[in-house]
């Protein structure tokens, strides 16, 4: 009924496309304020407040599921006029939250059952809008994206003995492709589709919708995130310039938008953040140490105690990647003269990695008493409880338990150097391919969790060692 109600909704649908959920939160908000009927600004938020590819637990399952259900109130209601298929996706969102829904922190299996649970009439419900819409661009965005929440960065691993892509996935690769010929600038089925296909075997059917998302002044100008999204294949395919370029663009996107918006905190800085994290790998994939050491300071200054506090598990880890950067370029000196934090309880990402990198720089600087006496403040600091559950990702950042984590990579990748420096080299290289194999079995992650692959280090030893045949080898499986 209002203009400016279908404005500040049309904002908040784009948001949505661009993983920016809390802005898109406040647009679906202003348009209430403008049309309190507007039953659609009720889904957003619905769709909003809930789980998503990158983070796979409700934001907000209360609010989700009261929005959800003022939407169904309106979408009932004969005096609110809706479409079929905005009437069709009210509906089918109510499937995908219910009263009684488990905190995620104090019972995360149970969260984690019931959220597959509701994903999957959630899921159910959408291939019946689909098959009643199927010429809708959006309806096909929504749908497709529902299958990918069922197996977010995952959805090309076979399954049981077979030896062929999940038919799930091959059902998200044909509705995105479909409405892609028709719709080739939507920025949701541009970002679906990088995200279907990164992990594919042709990662460069992708290039085109990455093309639309970056080029020019991008297809989406204002979104940090959707600009990103391009560095997603361009890295894949070895362009690592243009994935520089892709993330400077959303970074300089981002910080205009916390200008203007004064957003400078809750989920989206970690995807800010994420953006930075990517721009830092691709400038270490291209050689490029300034870039590099520059916007893994960048992430430290977005970084500061509060946040930490704020988000505890998901943010710390981030500020280890200046450490990584140090290492993966051999800045040995510099290494040993940068600051450790002075409150390693409230930073024991930050304190393990300095420990671990300072140790390296030791032992490759031929210093392997001070090396090892790193090593023990390294492995000490991996016993301390604030460690646990922290987070890069996909990754956790130790593994106490086991050997899934980054700093487990770097636990024998340090061995290994320490080892070969006092001439022990049987034993150091199997320490390194202990770190190769550990490195291997990280889950997957863009970027990914230990930074440098672990066989540049085997490799250099072998070299160093003059076993050429096998670095030959290991440098060869790199590549693949």
């Amino acid at each position: 009924s209002s203009a400016e109600a279908q404005m500040w909704f049309d904002r908040g649908f784009t948001w949505l496309f661009g993983y920016n959920f809390e802005e898109a939160i406040k647009c679906f908000d202003r348009s209430l304020a403008h049309d309190s009927k507007l039953a659609m600004a009720y889904w957003g938020l619905g769709y909003a407040r809930g789980h998503n590819y990158n983070y796979p637990m409700w934001i907000d399952k209360d609010g989700a599921h009261h929005a959800a259900q003022e939407g169904l109130k309106l979408a009932n209601n004969p005096s609110v006029k809706l479409t079929s298929v905005e009437k069709d996706l009210i509906q089918a969102l109510v499937h995908r939250y219910e009263t009684n829904m488990y905190n995620p922190e104090k019972h995360p299996s149970e969260a984690q059952k019931q959220l597959k649970r509701l994903q999957e009439a959630f899921v159910a419900q959408m291939e019946i809008v689909y098959s009643k819409h199927s010429d809708d661009p959006d309806v096909a965005a929504i749908y497709a994206e529902s299958m990918m929440n069922l197996k977010p960065w995952r959805l090309w691993e076979t399954e049981g003995n077979s030896t062929q892509p999940p038919k799930m996935t091959l059902k998200i690769v044909a509705v995105l492709e479909k409405h892609l010929k028709t719709h080739p600038d939507h920025a949701g089925l541009c970002h679906l589709y990088i995200h279907a296909m990164e992990l594919s075997p042709f990662p460069e059917k992708a290039l085109p919708q990455a093309d639309r998302l970056v080029e020019g002044k991008g297809l989406v100008p204002g979104s940090g995130h959707l600009l990103h999204m391009a560095s997603h294949i361009d890295m894949w395919l070895g362009d690592y310039h243009r994935a520089i370029v892709a993330n400077a663009l959303a970074f300089e996107a981002d910080e205009k938008y916390v200008a203007m918006t004064k957003h400078d905190d809750g989920f989206y800085l970690l995807y800010r953040v994420h953006n930075l994290h990517f721009l830092v790998w691709a400038a270490m994939f291209d050689g490029q140490y300034e870039l590099a050491i520059k916007h893994a300071r960048e992430i430290n200054k977005r970084l500061p105690l509060k946040v930490i506090k704020q988000f505890p598990a998901f943010s710390e880890g981030y500020a280890i990647v200046s450490w990584m950067v140090l290492m993966r370029f051999g800045k040995w000196e510099i290494i040993l003269k940068e600051p450790l934090p002075t409150s390693p309880s409230d930073w024991p990402c930050v304190t393990s990695a300095a420990h671990l990198t300072r140790a390296v720089a030791y032992a490759s600087l031929g210093r392997v008493r001070e090396a090892q006496e790193e090593q023990k403040l390294f492995l000490a600091s991996l016993e301390k409880p604030e460690l646990r559950g922290r987070t890069v990702h996909n990754n956790v950042v130790y593994d106490p338990d086991g050997d899934c984590g980054i700093l487990n990579v770097g636990k024998s990748l340090l061995e290994g150097e320490i080892l070969y420096r006092k001439g022990d080299t049987e034993r150091a290289f199997v320490a390194l391919r202990r770190a190769v194999k550990l490195d291997d079995g990280l889950n997957y992650d863009e970027p990914w969790g230990w930074m440098q692959p672990a066989r540049h280090a085997l490799g250099a030893l072998l070299t160093e060692a003059k076993q050429h045949s096998e670095a030959e080898l290991v440098f060869q499986e790199d590549l693949k």
